[in-house]
């Protein structure tokens, strides 16, 4: 997990697969992003990031359309 502060001042939390940044949460905001479907090894740690901060865990199909 990779945190900092973006330009607005705004905490940010982002888990980090291999090289691809594939979630973000925002602290301040209380808004997750998910950014698509990858395997299953990914989409388990992404269900932990999720739970970790007070979401519920995905199925394939909600990860994958979960910005939509």
């Amino acid at each position: 997990m990779n945190e900092y502060d973006n330009n607005d001042g705004e905490q940010i939390s982002d888990l980090i697969s291999y090289t691809t940044k594939v979630a973000s949460y925002n602290h301040d905001t209380n808004k997750m992003n998910v950014y698509g479907w990858y395997s299953m090894t990914t989409a388990r740690h992404i269900n932990a990031f999720l739970e970790f901060f007070g979401f519920n865990k995905c199925t394939k199909k909600e990860l994958i359309n979960y910005n939509k």
